[in-house]
């Protein structure tokens, strides 16, 4: 295994969190997987990093020096990307880079951007947020929708900025031909005897709020599949074999989506931004025009329009009718 930029934050996230606990707290990720990444780290690197002791973790002596050029390296980077972006800053307008998970809002980020002014729009899809984090630390981003479930709070950098857009809920999605696809929402509890596919992907909490919205509907989901992302879920989902969950704008031929009644799953959906980035100082703009965008997008969407028709007092205040 080769050490990258992720590895490094890792062992420096640790060290500063003091337990292995503590890290996995602060890198929204489940204990066991971060124990499994750690090892695999501290093996690549050929001798342990930390003493694990009853009280958490302690540098071991070569450990200490592993830290310490981490750190460097990790500061150096953010260095660099400053230093680049201010040169590039003198010779031409730089592009505006944005991304995002997957949802209406970052499918709006890119006409919003190009609202901002003339400067070109690049973007960047990711279903992992502590990815999409990373690049907006270290420059590579300017502005990111993120979003977090109940549970698993965000934790920025100071070097960023935040704005909660909008709280929404999670659909399913059905084969449209399921005779269940033919409701204008489901009760979970409904879809009980069927078989799940997730997006294997997930460092906002979306598997453990899933797995919890089903405990209170007193069943045990039984996930069977596993897939990139929520999109890739689709052809499983078209052909009959599984239900998926889907952001509430998400369209596919053959799928439908819909409503769970109550909301058992709903996530905060947020924009990020560095406070260096074209965003800053028109931060009230660009929202304005992100809700506009998304409002088109959303006035497009059937499932979801009757949802907030409904259900207006759960989400933001902006969005349009």
């Amino acid at each position: 295994m080769n050490i990258d930029l992720r590895h490094l934050r890792i062992l420096v996230a640790v060290a500063d969190a003091g337990s292995i606990r503590g890290a996995a707290t602060r890198l929204r990720l489940a204990q066991p997987s971060l124990t499994r990444q750690l090892h695999r780290i501290e093996s690549a690197l050929g001798s342990p990093v930390f003493d694990r002791t009853p009280h958490g973790v302690v540098p071991t002596t070569s450990g200490a020096e592993t830290l310490t050029m981490a750190r460097r390296v990790l500061a150096d980077l953010d260095r660099m990307w400053t230093g680049t972006a201010a040169i590039l800053g003198q010779l031409n307008a730089p592009p505006a880079r944005v991304g995002g998970v997957l949802g209406a809002f970052t499918d709006a980020l890119v006409p919003a951007s190009e609202a901002m002014g003339d400067a070109p729009v690049t973007s960047h899809g990711d279903p992992m947020v502590s990815r999409l984090v990373d690049l907006l630390a270290t420059g590579q981003l300017d502005a990111a929708v993120l979003h977090e479930f109940p549970g698993f709070a965000l934790r920025l950098p100071p070097s960023l900025a935040t704005r909660h857009l909008i709280t929404e809920p999670i659909f399913v999605g059905l084969d449209e031909n399921h005779p269940l696809a033919q409701r204008p929402e489901l009760h979970l509890a409904d879809l009980a005897p069927r078989d799940w596919a997730l997006p294997r992907a997930d460092d906002g909490g979306l598997h453990a709020s899933f797995h919890r919205a089903c405990a209170d509907a007193g069943f045990t989901a039984r996930v069977r599949h596993w897939t990139g992302d929520s999109a890739s879920v689709a052809p499983l989902v078209e052909a009959g074999a599984v239900c998926g969950l889907y952001p509430t704008t998400f369209v596919q031929p053959g799928i439908r989506a819909l409503p769970l009644t109550g909301a058992p799953l709903r996530r905060r959906v947020l924009l990020a931004w560095r406070r260096d980035s074209f965003v800053a100082g028109r931060t009230e703009e660009f929202v304005a025009h992100l809700f506009r965008s998304y409002a088109a997008i959303v006035r497009r969407r059937p499932a979801y329009r009757a949802w907030w028709a409904r259900n207006a007092s759960h989400a933001s205040p902006g969005l349009p009718s």
